[in-house]
């Protein structure tokens, strides 16, 4: 397994952040994406893809500017990392499809970086969890996790451990993406069970309401199987005993990881005590509905700007339904574009269905690291799709003239 393929993907996961609010990744993959754009390889598809998906994305953020009632103006910083998560999508999308015809990607690559990312992340989470149930919510990785990986302090506090995600809500998204890789890809199942136990550990409702999805996807794969061989008898077995032990072991802690469950359904919004979120996409769908506020504060949110906690209120913010709508297109039309070839579409529609489900209490996808690792994947399949299809195409045309 070359390790410039596995990089190229993992990256976005395991770089801490630098200088305060950006990452290493922030730096490195815009500057990959100007330096391939320029000089590298060009294709008319995801040229097109990316000049079109830019323009559509930024109509209605640039109406919605110059049309706002209420200005002042965000500050810079806010322009470009809001700027740079609308453009996140194609950046990704563009640099998978770029380095998968470069480095030849083979599913089993995929499949490899799937496995590495699910392995780190549950020993990040549970070596977190193991340090605060021996010591105390303060200890030295608690602290490695806050500065580096920006873990909201509150989190261990109500005992709960995304590990590198940031917050809980971060790793629902996660669980739900790599199970369906997992599913889609026909990956061990010893792997859903270690993102079951990391969505225990993380201890968020997008988890819970994802896995009546997750069962849904495994009885929609037909490739699913269950073998009854003595290896996997066994593993399976050890697998089960340890999970008892575990149980056993940290009953205590575990018992309060449940206790916080009740908090999960009072509030869908997510909201901060006055519930903000539900009173500005409120004010929105009052005052600009088509186009938003796009890169300018409003009375609601001029103290509080950037918390958004909810895609619905980020996406009607920035470009009111119009935004909402070209994102939801382009999300469908890549879904549907990139996973045809490892997945049903009935699993694809779940998966859009829980994405946007989750939307309404967080902002799932597009300020979140997950979205530059399933963009790369997106890109690297959309390449092997294209490249599929036109030497099927090219086959069909010999033998028929």
């Amino acid at each position: 397994m070359e390790l410039k393929k596995t990089l190229l993907i993992l990256l976005p996961l395991i770089t801490p952040y630098i200088i305060v609010d950006f990452r290493l990744d922030q730096f490195l993959y815009p500057l990959i994406f100007m330096f391939i754009f320029v000089f590298g390889w060009k294709d008319k598809f995801i040229v097109d893809f990316f000049v079109l998906g830019t323009v559509l994305s930024f109509i209605p953020v640039f109406i919605g500017t110059i049309s706002s009632n209420y200005l002042p103006p965000i500050d810079n910083v806010y322009i470009v990392k809001n700027t740079y998560n609308i453009l996140k999508l194609f950046i990704f999308v563009y640099i998978g499809y770029y380095f998968s015809k470069k480095w030849h990607y083979e599913n089993k690559d995929i499949i490899f970086v799937i496995k590495m990312i699910i392995i780190i992340s549950f020993a990040v989470s549970f070596s977190h969890f193991i340090s605060v149930a021996f010591l105390s919510s303060d200890n030295a990785i608690t602290e490695f996790l806050i500065k580096n990986y920006h873990l909201l302090p509150q989190s261990t506090l109500n005992f709960r451990f995304p590990g590198l995600f940031m917050q809980p809500a971060t790793y629902g998204i996660y669980f739900i993406f790599l199970s369906f890789f997992v599913i889609s890809l026909n990956m061990p199942k010893v792997y859903l069970l270690l993102l079951f136990l990391n969505g225990l550990l993380a201890n968020t409702k997008v988890f819970l309401f994802s896995i009546p999805v997750v069962i849904l996807m495994m009885i929609n794969f037909k490739k699913v199987k269950i073998s009854f061989d003595f290896k996997t008898i066994a593993i399976w077995s050890i697998l089960i005993i340890a999970i008892f032990a575990f149980f056993n072991i940290f009953s205590e802690e575990i018992l309060r990881v449940i206790d916080r469950w009740e908090i999960f359904f009072e509030d869908p919004l997510a909201g901060r005590g006055e519930n903000v979120i539900a009173e500005n996409i409120n004010y929105i769908l009052k005052t600009a509905p088509l186009f938003g506020n796009g890169f300018t504060k409003n009375p609601v949110i001029s103290e509080i700007y950037g918390i958004w906690d909810s895609m619905y209120n980020e996406e009607l913010t920035f470009g009111g339904i119009t935004f909402l709508t070209i994102r939801f297109l382009i999300i469908f039309y890549l879904f549907n574009l990139a996973f045809s070839s490892i997945s049903s579409k009935k699993n694809i529609l779940l998966l859009v269905f829980i994405l946007y489900t989750a939307g309404i209490g967080i902002h799932p996808f597009f300020q979140q690291r997950i979205i530059e690792i399933v963009s790369l994947i997106i890109g690297i399949l959309l390449y092997k799709k294209r490249y599929c299809d036109n030497n099927y195409s090219k086959e069909i045309n010999k033998y028929t003239h």
